[in-house]
């Protein structure tokens, strides 16, 4: 938004200084250009920010993913229950009628109503309310870790997707490598000395069609993905090298030169060369097809979690930044202890359980009860008393005798058995944290020292690769050298940017545990 800001001021004061306040209608256009001008500036910079954002897309999620809306729903339906538990009794109201009027001294009664209301002990109605309030706090901490899980795999996914496109993307670098190298190839054999072999050789000539372009050749190749890639890589290009060429650059051989004609064609060790070389592209090209197919799978997960259509483009940025965590070890654990929402949660039905206990004792006191009797009476003929066919007022109490202690003597010890487990619960998610806490600490350090490596090891296999492909294209020799060197290279790349993510990953778990949205900082 401060950018925003920024470009609003600038391009305000550029048109107040274009147009004079001469007249009243250069005042009136200014006021109108102005507001095009911001209100277009808004709409592209606010979908750059909306796109390209990890912030926006989590704010999506907590919107619209179904999983937090259905635990939010919980903690509302919960937080109905307090004024349920801490409401007092419905009072009661009873009547009777005298089918043959009943008589009396002071008249004929006719109907009975009786109406009463009873109160719990003292304290108990609060501490079910209490009790109930806590229950809803707790699911309101169900509601936040169901929230927080979702960030996370918001966040593991859109960093997989940024996995999956840089993969692609380094892939195609170094196929257009290999491609270079090929053409060095195809110019030393087309100008190598040539040779003679009878009809039928075996060795056959690379021919090239009349407009000098290559011709294609489809086939499928085993994935070298084990060994170099299998360490860093592991989760995250996952999948059998099942996919054909798509379409490499390679040269189409003849079939058998027929006659007893005469064939030229470069030396052998070039035609060797430029085999290998193409088996080398139809590897990167079959790893490339399998990476593609991934990315559908990546955005469907994607879009999943937020909610929406499966083909709805996810926006990336071009640079992964990387975050390191501050604070101590024993800092950042308290806060952990201190912020984390199963814990938060636990602590809220311990404490509840603590005042069930309190409730199932005040429950087992006496409840008391009042209430009125009004006496319905109609006057008798012949009585001449003063109360002949005056109405009657009772006031009423009631009192429960609690005593059978059996029931009562039970539920306290329920609820002092659930706030004992509760406690237990407790500890045992301390403990987990802690060790989770290490775990997330250690594939840190892990990827960082992983990120070093790689940088370091990319850049000397760069400069080794430029030295080799110069020898090549002079000399023709180390051809072995060199695609070996270009396999490294490829593998460092791919490599430093799994740890790069794993980096992040470990920093989304770690933000998890602190029950914090925290986005990855991007360039």
């Amino acid at each position: 938004m401060k950018k925003v800001n920024k470009i609003r001021s600038h391009l305000k004061k550029m048109i107040l200084k274009m147009i004079p306040w001469s007249t009243p209608q250069t005042i009136l256009l200014r006021v109108f250009i102005v507001m095009m001008v911001l209100s277009g500036t808004d709409i592209s910079m606010g979908q750059t920010i909306m796109h390209d954002s990890l912030a926006a897309y989590l704010e999506l999620a907590a919107k619209n993913n179904p999983s937090v809306k259905a635990k939010f729903n919980e903690y509302l339906a919960a937080k109905e229950k307090a004024p349920q538990a801490g409401g007092l009794p419905d009072p009661e109201f009873s009547f009777g009628v005298f089918i043959k009027p009943m008589e009396l001294m002071g008249g004929n009664q006719v109907a009975d109503f009786q109406l009463m209301q009873m109160f719990p002990w003292f304290g108990s109605l609060r501490s079910a309310r209490d009790e109930a309030s806590l229950m809803a706090k707790a699911k309101f901490e169900s509601f936040r870790d169901v929230k927080q899980e979702v960030f996370f795999n918001v966040r593991k996914a859109w960093l997989e997707l940024y996995l999956n496109r840089s993969q692609i993307s380094v892939t195609q670098k170094n196929l257009e490598l290999l491609k270079a190298i090929e053409r060095i190839a195809l110019t030393r054999f087309s100008t190598s000395t040539p040779g003679t072999y009878e009809s039928g050789s075996s060795q056959q000539p690379i021919q090239r069609n009349s407009t000098g372009s290559q011709g294609k050749a489809s086939g499928n190749t085993a994935g070298r993905m084990e060994g170099g890639m299998s360490g860093g890589m592991s989760g995250n290009s996952s999948g059998s090298q099942t996919g054909g060429l798509t379409g490499s650059n390679m040269d189409q051989m003849p079939g058998s030169m027929t006659g007893g004609g005469m064939g030229q064609m470069g030396s052998s060790s070039d035609l060797i060369s430029l085999y290998r070389i193409q088996i080398e592209m139809g590897d990167l090209e079959n790893r490339l097809a399998d990476w593609k197919s991934q990315q559908t799978v990546l955005i469907t997960t994607m879009n999943s979690l937020l909610n929406r259509r499966s083909d709805m483009p996810v926006f990336l940025p071009d640079t992964l930044g990387q975050e390191f965590p501050i604070g101590s070890f024993l800092a950042t654990r308290d806060s952990i202890w201190s912020n984390n929402t199963m814990l938060n949660m636990l602590s809220m039905e311990k404490q509840a359980f603590d005042e069930r206990i309190r409730m199932s004792k005040r429950m087992s006191y006496p409840m008391f009860g009042l209430g009125i009797d009004y006496m319905l009476i109609n006057p008798r003929d012949g009585n001449t008393s003063m109360m002949n066919g005056k109405d009657m007022f009772m006031p009423m109490g009631k009192i429960t005798l609690p005593i059978y202690r059996g029931k009562y003597s039970a539920q306290r010890k329920e609820a002092e058995f659930l706030s004992m487990a509760t406690a237990n619960q407790i500890s045992a998610m301390r403990n987990s944290l802690s060790v989770d806490y290490q775990n997330v600490l250690k594939r840190q350090n892990d990827a960082i020292r992983r990120i070093q490596l790689y940088t370091r090891q990319a850049h000397l296999a760069q400069k080794t690769l430029n030295l080799m492909i110069v020898e090549f294209s002079v000399s023709g020799t180390g051809l072995d050298e060199l695609l070996k060197i270009e396999q490294q290279l490829l593998d460092y790349e791919l490599l430093k940017i799994s740890a790069m993510v794993e980096n992040n990953i470990a920093l989304a778990t770690l933000d998890r545990l602190m029950a914090k949205a925290g986005v990855a900082q991007t360039e």
